[in-house]
């Protein structure tokens, strides 16, 4: 397997073959991880917002639906 020619990142007796490209492989995986724990942190404050708005709206919906039952009850009884 070659990343990069002339640079062997796997086979070999060893398996990975240790120098700069190995190095620079370890350190865009650690940025990798790095950005995709930022990435999570960032979806999991977006579902948050999102739900706090749907309680949100649903509550408000529930409170105008009470005022207008409240208003159609108060029209039968008249």
């Amino acid at each position: 397997m070659r990343n990069r020619p002339g640079r062997d990142i796997g086979g070999g007796a060893g398996g990975v073959v240790s120098g700069p490209a190995n190095e620079q492989l370890a350190r865009d995986v650690d940025e990798c991880k790095v950005a995709i724990k930022k990435l999570a942190e960032s979806v999991t404050t977006v579902k948050n917002v999102l739900d706090r708005k749907l309680n949100e709206e649903i509550r408000t919906r529930e409170k105008d639906s009470e005022k207008l039952n409240a208003a159609v009850d108060s029209m039968k009884k008249k």
